[in-house]
């Protein structure tokens, strides 16, 4: 484990195996006007997106316990991050990509957390055999920009590549698993990890701009930074008949350390006929 430690008192430090503070750095000096550094640690044995290492707690109290391993090692501002794929609600072909970002600080009395949503990251998932074509699925799997995991469908011999990034290594992975499976038949999906995901790390990007943007604006009622918008307010009225629809009309904010809370309400937003039950039934 490599320990780096904030240039000064206002700069964090993120705890991170995949390079995530390349994504962050930037944010947080354009949003706070601090650094971010990179304390590498192995969050591996948190969980890994391949399922070789179960995650055996939710997002939100994995991203603590990898803060809590710079906070162990007395670092007083430190950041991390966790990332989920689950199929989108309504829309079970899609997947959902939602990235959370915590802060742990010494002179805040509660972590405070950015967070993400997108159905634009990459997520290939395709059985492969001989006869495919492997120009197609590099250009499905946006290779090299993201990677590829390579693993044989039979649950004997098991074989797994990672990180492959170009046709040629994924012929070879293939190869490989073609030679020891029964079925002559591979599972190719994209290898999750951040440093690793193009697309991913926009939407860490994302969280980590609503986090500082959270970090720079206080409380109104305690004035602790972390305030921020915790949930939207949906109803705004139907232009036809005005009814309340299923659709935005505002946003309602918190604070994670006094839990006060405020609803604003923009009356100028009106919700479309196709979404009022009453209009459109």
């Amino acid at each position: 484990m490599n320990r780096q430690v904030q240039g000064n008192e206002q700069d964090y430090v993120i705890v991170t195996q995949h390079e995530k503070g390349a994504v962050v750095d930037p944010i947080f000096s354009e949003v706070l006007g601090v650094r971010v550094t990179e304390l590498h640690a192995n969050t591996d044995q948190l969980g890994t997106f391949d399922g070789e290492i179960p995650r055996r707690d939710g997002p939100l109290a994995t991203a603590l316990a990898k803060a809590q391993i710079g906070r162990d090692l007395g670092v007083t501002r430190v950041l991390a991050s966790e990332g989920t794929f689950s199929p989108h609600p309504a829309m079970p072909w899609m997947t959902v990509n939602s990235e959370l970002i915590v802060a742990l600080v010494d002179d805040l009395p509660s972590p405070v957390v950015g967070s993400a949503v997108s159905l634009e990251t990459v997520v290939f998932s395709r059985e492969v055999g001989p006869d495919d074509d492997l120009n197609e699925i590099a250009t499905q799997a946006k290779l090299a920009d993201h990677a590829v995991l390579v693993r044989n469908i039979d649950d004997e011999p098991a074989v797994l590549s990672k990180g492959i990034q170009d046709g040629d290594a994924l012929r070879e992975a293939l190869t490989r698993v073609w030679r020891v499976s029964p079925s002559r038949r591979a599972h190719v999906h994209s290898d999750l990890r951040a440093h690793l995901s193009g697309s991913r790390r926009s939407v860490i990007a994302a969280a980590a701009r609503d986090l500082a943007v959270r970090l720079s604006q206080t409380c109104p009622s305690c004035h602790i930074p972390g305030w921020g918008a915790t949930e939207v307010i949906r109803g705004a009225p139907c232009t036809d008949c005005g009814s309340a629809t299923n659709q935005i009309r505002g946003e309602r904010l918190s604070c994670p350390h006094c839990l006060v809370s405020e609803s604003r309400i923009d009356l100028d937003l009106r919700g479309d006929p196709g979404a009022c039950d009453r209009c459109n039934p």
